[in-house]
């Protein structure tokens, strides 16, 4: 049996994947809130018309020198979600990067969640892959 509060906040994630359910599978509500908040963190500050403030300046930051990246991405991290993301409050970020990849453990529980259930996920973004698609256009 589902309860009230599950169905509060569920929906379509973002990005679309295809899961064993289809692409239309009702997600989590932790799941949405991990799309809104990849999708605020990946989008660079300036490229939404009529949203120019949206996103993070954590694409330019992958250039770095990897201690330049570990010390300023925490903050970038909590400014983007307490800018774009209200619903979300990160708990922690940890940050470790080298030459080729930089990887964020981010932890956060939902704000309209009494239980503060806290959940941890963790992106890897691969340096050379991002530079490789850049030079194709």
């Amino acid at each position: 049996m589902t309860t009230q509060r599950d169905l509060t906040m569920r929906g379509l994630g973002l990005p679309a994947l295809q899961t064993a359910g289809g692409y239309f599978t009702s997600k989590t509500a932790y799941d949405v809130a991990w799309g809104d908040l990849m999708y605020c963190l990946f989008t660079p500050i300036g490229t939404r018309p009529g949203l120019r403030g949206f996103g993070s300046a954590i694409p330019l930051q992958l250039y770095e020198f990897a201690s330049d990246v570990t010390d300023r991405a925490e903050f970038l991290v909590r400014d983007a979600a307490e800018k774009d993301c209200p619903h979300i409050v990160i708990d922690s970020v940890i940050v470790s990067s080298d030459e080729t990849t930089v990887s964020l453990d981010i932890s956060f529980h939902l704000r309209s969640d009494s239980a503060n259930d806290t959940v941890s996920r963790r992106v890897v973004l691969d340096r050379n892959s991002i530079i490789a698609a850049l030079k194709e256009i």
